[in-house]
């Protein structure tokens, strides 16, 4: 670290204020654990004069760069910068920005991120950016400033987990269909390769053959949830027969999530399904490049970002065999047991917290709260009538009125499905369906003439 930083000071020297060398010495500071200090050098990396092929260009929006103002009341969007991993990281931030009084905060994030960060904390809407002149903001900021922005450092590193949820429906899909089989004590996810398109995805990802020596491990169920090209190295691998491909059956990162809800483990080099299984708090052992991304810092098995994870480093460049070799060690020797206290002792939601969350006009808060309570239990009638009403606050209909389905399809007890029956009139109403609207109302008078939500509508 001091001889990196040596050199670089005297790069500064010969080159004095060089956008690079400056956005240079913010990385080394952030993978040495400087937070403070690096996020704030880190700004540097949208200087016009920087070189940086990743550098993002702010967005044509007619308001300023948030720099720290008070938020009371205001509209401010976040735009999405850099990979998919990037923005699942820091897309955690949302909810702080709430917290210090934004009325709004768009989230504005690449497409395929869109529908599962819908049930995210914090966010008044979630966005892609062919929307975002859709909507007027007092400000924008990147995502990748709010650390910097909000004082982050090594010892305030905001890491509550779960803050993403998979989709009920689809998790209690993907637990039957990955269900185990007799004699099977554990399945493993794959993922072997990165974006091809991402700068340093030669020296990040592995190849099919890498992986190769964990299939014969006894006891253990592999599937991949690998993506794009590189499935084909297992396809045409020997081992074709002994590993579930999943790649045709995972559409989008909703599926991806459910299924990583049904597995026992993830074991991936550093791609966006890592940040994936960390935001769900989901069991991940990470392979690392001897040269890493700064966010796993460059020393330790552990991440203050995700506590779920378990990074497995390489000792000298393109060392797979050796990262492998420890990895089908640890595996021989692990049970889901073993990981099974991290995920537990993540805060459980409760139906109680998510209806607190509507009574103080936080929808998403309280939609994603619904979610967590339904990944573990999806025959919670309370927490399916509470995501209908969080949904219809939303003006997602359609979501609203399928979660009206489920919680009426789980009641019996007359007067609470007479309420239900009144709240789904009011969504239909609401979304202008006038005669299905009458006909929720007349079901809920026929359970109870005195119900005056029914009545009144």
């Amino acid at each position: 670290e001091v001889e990196a930083m040596r050199c670089y000071q005297r790069a500064l020297a010969l080159s004095p204020g060089n956008a690079d060398t400056l956005y240079n010495i913010a990385l080394a500071d952030l993978m040495f654990g400087h937070l403070a200090r690096g996020f704030g050098g880190y700004e540097v990396r949208y200087h016009p004069r920087s070189q940086n092929k990743s550098a993002p260009k702010p967005p044509d929006l007619p308001c300023p760069m948030w720099q720290g103002e008070p938020l009371a009341g205001k509209h401010i969007a976040l735009v999405r910068e850099q990979g998919l991993g990037d923005q699942l990281q820091f897309c955690r931030y949302a909810q702080a920005l709430r917290d210090a009084g934004a009325a709004e905060v768009t989230l504005i994030v690449d497409g395929p991120l869109v529908a599962l960060l819908q049930g995210l904390a914090g966010p008044t809407r979630v966005i892609a950016p062919g929307q975002m002149h859709a909507h007027r903001y007092d400000f924008w900021a990147f995502l990748l400033s709010l650390p910097h922005r909000l004082g982050t450092d090594a010892g305030r590193i905001p890491a509550d987990v779960p803050y993403l949820h998979a989709q009920a429906d689809k998790a209690a899909v993907w637990r039957t269909r990955l269900a185990r089989p007799t004699g099977i004590r554990a399945t493993v996810a794959l993922v072997w390769a990165g974006n091809p398109d991402h700068a340093n995805n030669r020296t990040r990802s592995a190849r099919w053959s890498d992986f190769a020596p964990l299939i014969d491990l006894p006891g253990l169920r592999f599937v991949s949830l690998q993506k794009g090209e590189p499935v084909e190295e297992l396809r045409t691998s020997p081992w074709a027969g002994r590993v579930l491909d999943l790649d045709a059956e995972l559409q989008d990162f909703t599926d991806t999530a459910a299924a990583l809800q049904a597995v026992d483990l993830l074991v991936s080099v550093d791609t966006s399904v890592v940040h994936l299984a960390g935001a769900l708090n989901r069991p991940c052992w990470a392979l690392l490049a001897h040269g890493p991304d700064w966010r796993w810092l460059h020393e330790g098995e552990a991440s203050a970002w995700y506590p779920s994870l378990h990074l497995l480093r390489q000792r000298a460049p393109q060392d797979w065999a050796g990262v492998i070799a420890a990895l089908r060690k640890r595996l021989a020797a692990w049970s889901p047991a073993d990981t099974a206290e991290i995920v537990d002792n993540a805060a459980q939601p409760t139906p109680t917290q998510a209806l607190a969350a509507l009574n103080t006009g936080q929808d998403a808060l309280a939609e994603s709260l619904c979610r967590a309570v339904l990944v573990c239990d999806d025959a919670s009638l309370d927490a399916w009538h509470l995501l209908a009403l969080a949904l219809k606050r939303q003006q997602r209909f359609a979501e609203s009125l399928a979660a009206f389905d489920q919680a009426l399809a789980l009641v019996c007890e007359p007067a609470f499905r007479a309420v239900v029956l009144a709240n789904r009139g009011n969504t239909h109403q609401a979304a202008g369906a006038l005669d299905a609207a009458v006909a929720s109302y007349r079901e809920s008078i026929a359970l109870a003439p005195d119900q005056p939500n029914a009545w009144s509508a």
